[in-house]
């Protein structure tokens, strides 16, 4: 488990290395102290729903398993400052034992793809000053 939990994390840094080259992306929470395998990523204007919806064949989600059902932000997040906007815009990213290199590349196209055609619809544009929508 140790060398697949060292192999997992190491898919994990090259995940979130690749999504963060995207403009207005940021990883929530520690960095430092948190699950291999997990990372939870925010996309400033895109919604979480529209987001999986165009990623055809990835799995992925924007709540814990505890709360699929629920239509409210995460309280997590809600307790780590973001805003209920900043909520709705984050995925979270799980990766296991299968995991391949491949599967993050995939991965990664297919989220920088679908989110620059969600702010296209929105004219969002990537610049030094926020746009207020």
């Amino acid at each position: 488990m140790l060398v697949d939990g060292k192999r997992i994390a190491e898919l994990r840094y090259l995940l979130e290395a690749a999504l963060l080259q995207i403009a207005g992306t940021r990883v929530n929470g520690n960095r430092q102290h948190r699950l291999y395998n997990t990372t939870n990523i925010l996309f400033e204007h895109c919604d979480s729903d529209a987001i999986i919806m165009g990623l055809e064949g990835i799995a992925v989600s924007n709540g814990s398993a505890c709360t699929a059902a629920s239509i409210d932000p995460s309280r997590v997040l809600l307790a780590m400052g973001l805003t209920e906007t900043e909520a709705f815009s984050c995925l979270r990213f799980s990766l296991g034992r299968f995991t391949t290199d491949a599967d993050v590349d995939v991965t990664v196209n297919a989220v920088k793809q679908v989110v620059a055609g969600l702010r296209t619809l929105v004219g969002w544009k990537s610049c030094k000053f926020k746009i207020l929508l």
